[in-house]
Order: C-alpha cells, then sequence, then structure tokens
C-alpha cells in the first residue's frame, strides 16, 4: 500500500510568515492588509495594518485564495488578462491583480499569502520575501 504524505502550513508558520510581511512593509513606508490561507483557500491568518481600507482586506485575502488554488502566484491571471484573455474573468478563485503568492514546503503547494494596499508589484515583493521563509525555516 502506497502512503502519501502532506505537508501543512501550521499556524506558527503562518505567523511568522505574517510578521516578516509586516515587517517588510513598515520598512518601505508601506501600510497593507495581509491574508494567509491554508492550501483549502481557508483564512488561517490576517491583519490589516492602521489606515489601510477593509476593501484592501478583501482584496488581499481573494489574493492569497487565488494562489492556495491554483498553486501558482497571482501574476499569472494578471498577465493573462493583460494579454487579451478574457477567460480568466471565469476561472473561479481565479484573482487577476498582482499580490497572491502560493506557500511552499518541499514542492508541495500548502496555501497562499495575499497583500493589497500598496502598488501590485510591491505587494508580489512583500509576500515572495515573507513567504521565503517556508525554504529556510521549516
Amino acid at each position: 500500500m502506497n502512503q502519501m504524505t502532506k505537508n501543512v502550513l501550521s499556524i506558527e508558520q503562518a505567523k511568522k510568515i505574517a510578521a516578516q510581511a509586516i515587517s517588510i512593509a513598515q520598512s518601505k513606508q508601506l501600510k497593507i492588509a495581509l491574508a494567509i490561507v491554508d492550501d483549502g483557500g481557508r483564512l488561517l491568518y490576517f491583519e490589516r495594518m492602521d489606515g489601510v481600507s477593509w476593501g484592501s482586506g478583501e482584496v488581499a485575502l481573494a489574493k492569497a485564495q487565488s494562489a492556495a488554488a491554483y498553486q501558482r502566484d497571482t501574476v499569472v491571471f494578471d498577465e493573462r488578462l493583460m494579454g487579451g484573455r478574457m477567460a480568466v474573468l471565469q476561472q473561479p478563485f481565479a484573482f487577476p491583480i498582482e499580490g497572491g503568492v502560493s506557500l511552499v514546503i518541499d514542492q508541495q503547494c500548502v496555501g497562499g499569502i495575499g497583500a493589497s494596499g500598496a502598488l501590485a508589484k510591491e505587494d508580489t515583493e512583500i509576500c515572495k520575501a515573507a513567504a521565503a521563509i517556508l525554504s529556510s525555516n521549516t
């Protein structure tokens, strides 16, 4: 009988990732909302910095869920839409705005992180830098 193992994202890991993301945002004098979800797209951690709109919180969650659902960064959908691929708008949970990054442990997607409130490229940079914690401290 073959048994498969599955990595999971712990709340401790999510908190470390979030702390790193918030620290990066603060160092760049940016204000963001941040969402971290598990591989099923369910919220594990959320933080909205002072002064950030609640709408940005919803966007951060949608970015994180999209990254987890498709196991790829949301920039992929952003680029497809910008290239004229309108079908992206009909894909369930595909959020075509850069700023969502899949979270990976040992080449397995364990969730997603999304940020919103800065420029989309800055949101992505923050998420990628924070997600890098998983490859150094799993």
